[in-house]
């Protein structure tokens, strides 16, 4: 979960990756790391530093037009969470593959 914010508006990005070999190739590549040599830490790590280059482009963006943007840290989430959503109460959703 990574979240986007300002005084007038809050972005929540939610990120879903499977744990299996080609997201952890993928996240190794990104990172030039070795996919084989990467523990379930490594895995994490690589995922929440995506995570922040993201946000911090986004965040980026976003300030040319809206003031006093901010970012959090990112967040991993247990995949049951998203049943949770709703609670939010958000205004917008919108699903990419």
């Amino acid at each position: 979960m990574l979240t986007v914010a300002s005084s007038s508006f809050s972005l929540v990005l939610f990120l879903h990756h499977d744990a299996d070999a080609a997201s952890r190739a993928r996240l190794a590549a990104l990172h030039g790391l070795n996919p084989s040599e990467m523990d379930e830490q490594a895995v994490a790590d690589a995922l929440s530093e995506t995570g922040n280059l993201f946000c911090g482009a986004l965040n980026r963006e976003l300030g040319r037009v809206f003031p006093l943007v901010g970012m959090s840290t990112p967040h991993r989430l247990a995949a049951h969470c998203v049943d949770h959503l709703r609670l939010l109460r958000h205004s917008h959703v919108k699903h990419f593959r």
